[in-house]
């Protein structure tokens, strides 16, 4: 008891000469703080280790000459079960002041573990101490999350401490909630080497829960994003839309955009692999994934093939209304901050065919492929894949009666095709056969054509025996068509891809493939 009463004495003198003081919400408006998002606001339960309610409101205690204190959080064991073995790696607090009094103070986080609490003062230590460490770059009224050089284990039988020792000079250097205080947890304080709650120290105040919070991790990355998706009506203006319209005879092709809104480490770019998964009324139909990285802030858009043509068609979805949605999540190891924007849907309408057209082969040998009577897609482009019968030659290759032979290109990988190009109409088609070299006439020597790849200029060696350029995407289709002559074309028009470039000569036919960027 003399304890007590020479401690008080000690203290009261403390109030008289330091002239201590806390400043509460209500009789001094000036003293109140708009509280930014504490960095645990949405993860608390899970990843962070607080007293501290998520408000908009705090209060701040100030002391005009200075004073060294400690604020404090402590964790009972129980109050760890679920954290055994995991790692206390980030504290993050709310130092604040008031715009009347500019704040002067120093900071430094502390993590005591092994500690014990017997409901005074005279029956309370932190433990021993296991992290010290100065905080720089303090913005006032706003959170200050610092990352410990050396992160602490958390054992579950023991207490943890967390807290801010401040030096502070003037001014209103730490804050507090306005929620009822957790006592003996959320409201310690340490003063003149002893610990206890506030109220102990500051008998004229009511220090509520420190804003002061502990990052849990499990060994993993801790690391914060808040990927969303959203469709757009194109890759420029990026308007969000919430319908589309698929023409008859046209692919599902919605353009989505997926962005990181990082809402807890502003500076934190996504490296890691997006999966973005597709569903047509609500079942899963696709999967897809991102490589390419994500800053902060920012996202990328791109072009996704849900469905061909002939999926279309063959799946029944012409002239019918469907509810088509994209999810995106992130890998493993990464916290998304935000589930809510994981998921965008739209109405997808499929537009009906009038009619579908008939590409009738001629050929009964398989020689062309596919055979028989095709149908068509109206607007469709048809490639036929054309193999000549063993120790013979394509002599010529008749559409409607018309001679295309010339038409005839080769596709690596695929072999000689013949491509109708936005079928509006029935047709036909035949090829006939030769031993002999018929269209197999000698070639220019190696085509050489650079940069490859290139981003808007290809350079062509032996250009003066050209007389006509045909450049081919994959499908098959004449995409660009220049006259000879010319050591340089301009494919600057072209979008990014691979293309085959036929180059046409008095001699015969070179092709070489090539990339725009």
């Amino acid at each position: 008891m003399k304890k007590t009463t020479t401690f008080f004495s000690l203290i009261c003198c403390f109030v008289m000469t330091c002239n201590v003081f806390a400043q509460s919400l209500s009789p001094m408006p000036d003293h109140v703080g708009q509280n930014t998002m504490p960095p645990y606001a949405q993860e608390r339960t899970t990843h962070w280790l607080t007293w501290a309610s998520n408000t908009n409101i705090y209060h701040m205690i100030g002391f005009n000459s200075t004073t060294q204190y400690y604020a404090m959080q402590r964790f009972a064991a129980s109050d760890l079960a679920n954290y055994n073995g995991m790692q206390l790696t980030k504290v993050s607090f709310l130092p604040s002041s008031v715009e009347e009094e500019p704040t002067s103070a120093t900071y430094t986080v502390v993590v005591y573990t092994g500690g014990s609490y017997g409901g005074s003062y005279l029956y309370n230590s932190p433990g021993t101490l296991r992290c010290s460490q100065v905080v720089n770059d303090i913005t006032f009224g706003t959170w200050k999350t610092v990352d410990l050089n050396t992160p602490v284990t958390i054992d579950a039988s023991q207490e943890l401490w967390i807290g801010i020792y401040v030096v502070s000079y003037s001014g209103y250097a730490m804050s507090h909630d306005d929620a009822t205080a957790v006592n003996g947890k959320g409201n310690l304080m340490g003063f003149d080497g002893d610990w206890g709650t506030a109220d102990e120290f500051l008998s004229s105040t009511d220090i509520h829960n420190w804003n002061i919070a502990g990052a849990v991790s499990d060994g993993g990355n801790e690391q914060y994003i808040d990927l969303q998706v959203k469709f757009i009506n194109n890759g420029i203006s990026q308007t969000e839309i919430t319908s589309l319209n698929v023409p008859a005879g046209s692919p599902m092709r919605p353009v989505v955009v997926v962005r990181n809104d990082n809402s807890y480490q502003a500076d934190l770019d996504y490296t890691d692999t997006v999966f973005l998964r597709g569903y047509m009324d609500n079942v899963p139909v696709s999967t897809h994934t991102l490589t390419d990285p994500l800053a902060s802030g920012h996202g990328v858009w791109m072009n996704v093939t849900e469905m061909t043509r002939e999926q279309v068609f063959e799946g029944g979805y012409c002239g019918t209304t469907h509810t088509f949605c994209y999810e995106v999540s992130p890998t493993a190891g990464w916290n998304d901050a935000d589930l809510t924007n994981n998921r965008a849907c739209i109405t997808v309408t499929f537009g009906n065919y009038d009619q579908l057209y008939t590409i009738t082969v001629l050929n009964t040998d398989n020689t062309i492929s596919p055979a028989g009577a095709v149908a068509a897609f109206p607007g469709e482009n048809k490639r036929f894949v054309i193999t000549p019968p063993e120790g013979m030659v394509i002599h010529q290759v008749l559409a409607d009666g018309a001679d295309v032979t010339e038409d005839v290109h080769t596709m690596f990988g695929i072999g000689k095709t013949y491509t109708f190009q936005n079928v509006q109409a029935d047709h036909t088609l035949q090829a006939t056969y030769q031993e002999g070299s018929g269209i197999e006439t000698p070639t220019l020597l190696q085509l050489s054509v650079y940069p490859n790849p290139t981003t808007g200029t290809l350079h062509v060696a032996g250009a003066e025996l050209i007389r006509e350029y045909r450049i081919y995407d994959l499908s098959g289709r004449n995409v660009l068509t220049l006259n000879g002559m010319v050591s340089e074309l301009n494919v600057s028009v072209l979008a990014a891809g691979t293309y085959l470039l036929e180059a046409r000569s008095d001699n015969g036919i070179a092709k070489t493939m090539f990339v725009k960027q």
